[in-house]
């Protein structure tokens, strides 16, 4: 028996032997494609085949992203196969026959932040929701530009509340419309239940774990809003990018889009809120990365602070109109006569006005109607003494207010003063109608 199963170890390792040479030199499929994982998938098969378990599926060996997939994403025509289908979309005009209601925004706080695990398992217990049930997401935010994003960090909420039953449907109200599938003007309604929460901590980056630097950090905000400012070390990866159209690109598209991340280091995302940041965590999800969420605006409220305040913020035309060169001014001063930690922007010495002017940006970031940003500009100190900052924006967008966020930044410190002012934009100029057809 002994020497039966040396022979055949030996007539295995003969085997793969020929199959390296026959992928030198006669390019078999899987040595054409170019891919290891293929070729690695070709050896399991006939290292079961060796062992006599011919029937061993795929998924015994290793979960691919197709699997992982479709564990994660329901098409069009099995949505109705879920016991709770949930529309997250604030105000839709139609729903999915069935669909219960729940705005992605009464998951989250004023400015964006989330709930406590407490209020969002509220919220589901009241819309009828427990952990056990079956639940299928879609929707979006039209007034934030539409898209996916919403639905996806709904979705995430779920999971980070350990639900496990959950997915999310793949494609939109628009899509289901045009398969010519019926929909209703109304949600519907469900008996309140209590949600039991199982928190996946892991799901959740906190300051200190992005802080320590044990994980690759990704930027997945616009690279205007990345060249403004960014946590260090991060790299930009905008979260459209993740898109083909509305739906997840295809496992080859973001396997190249990742092909720069080490696929055994975890991984940290962030937008400003972590809403948009979702869609990055779930394409790496979905390619079996070990990925949290993270927010700007929580990175920023951890970090040491300037000891500045924002003593006044104007524009010189408000109203103005599209098109118009629109002068913004801010002017700082410090909170206190401290000098430890602070910034002397209006220093006595030229030495302390050289060094406080080289590291110290000041910028505006003016944020559409909708809450999007649309435009950053940076502002330059006036006079090399003072504490006055000015840029010159050029309204070319569709009338609206747009309110305006002032960023101040020395290195890694960042303050941001939001809402410093409003600037409504009229909608007749020498650039008409612009934005608007």
């Amino acid at each position: 028996m002994k020497i039966g199963k040396a022979v055949r170890v030996i007539l295995f390792l003969a085997a793969i032997l020929a199959t390296i040479v026959s992928c030198v030199n006669a390019e078999c499929t899987a040595c054409k494609s170019g891919s290891v994982t293929a070729q690695q998938d070709s050896l399991k098969k006939e290292w079961a085949a060796f062992l006599g378990t011919d029937n061993a599926t795929a998924e015994e060996v290793t979960t691919s992203t197709s699997d992982r997939s479709s564990s994660i994403l329901v098409p069009l025509e099995n949505a109705v196969d879920s016991e709770i289908i949930l529309d997250i979309s604030p105000d839709p005009a139609e729903y999915i026959p069935g669909a219960i209601g729940i705005p992605y925004t009464d998951f989250l706080l004023p400015g964006g932040a989330l709930k406590t695990v407490s209020e969002m398992s509220e919220v589901l217990g009241k819309a009828g929701i427990s952990e056990t049930d079956s639940v299928l997401i879609y929707g979006e935010c039209q007034p934030c530009g539409g898209g996916p994003s919403a639905a996806t960090y709904v979705y995430w909420i779920l999971k980070y509340l350990g639900h496990k039953d959950v997915k999310l449907l793949d494609g939109s109200i628009d899509d289901w419309v045009t398969a010519g599938k019926p929909t209703a003007s109304s949600p519907s309604y469900l008996p309140a239940k209590n949600y039991t929460p199982a928190l996946n901590s892991d799901l959740l980056a906190s300051y200190e774990y992005v802080h320590s630097g044990s994980a690759q950090v990704i930027d997945a905000r616009t690279a205007t809003e990345f060249e403004v400012g960014s946590i260090p070390g991060s790299i930009n990866i905008p979260y459209n990018r993740v898109f083909d159209g509305k739906k997840i690109k295809d496992e080859a598209a973001l396997r190249e889009l990742f092909s720069s991340l080490d696929p055994n280091k975890p991984i940290v995302v962030y937008t400003n809120t972590g809403i948009k940041a979702s869609m990055i965590w779930l394409a790496l999800t979905l390619l079996d990365y070990d990925a949290r969420v993270y927010s700007w605006m929580d990175w920023q409220a951890n970090l040491p602070h300037l000891n500045i305040d924002m003593q006044e913020a104007h524009s010189d035309l408000n109203p103005a109109k599209i098109g118009d060169a629109v002068t913004i001014t801010v002017v700082f001063q410090e909170k206190n006569n401290s000098s430890e930690g602070t910034i002397k922007i209006g220093s006595s010495s030229q030495a302390e006005k050289s060094a406080a002017g080289s590291g110290f940006i000041v910028s505006a970031l003016i944020k559409s109607p909708s809450g999007e940003q649309v435009s950053s500009v940076v502002l330059k100190r006036t006079r090399s003494e003072g504490d006055e900052f000015t840029g010159i924006w050029n309204a070319n967008v569709a009338s609206g207010v747009y309110s305006v966020d002032i960023m101040a930044a020395l290195d890694e410190v960042t303050e941001t003063f939001r809402d410093a002012m409003r600037i409504e934009v009229a909608g007749t100029s020498k650039y008409k109608n612009i934005g608007n057809e």
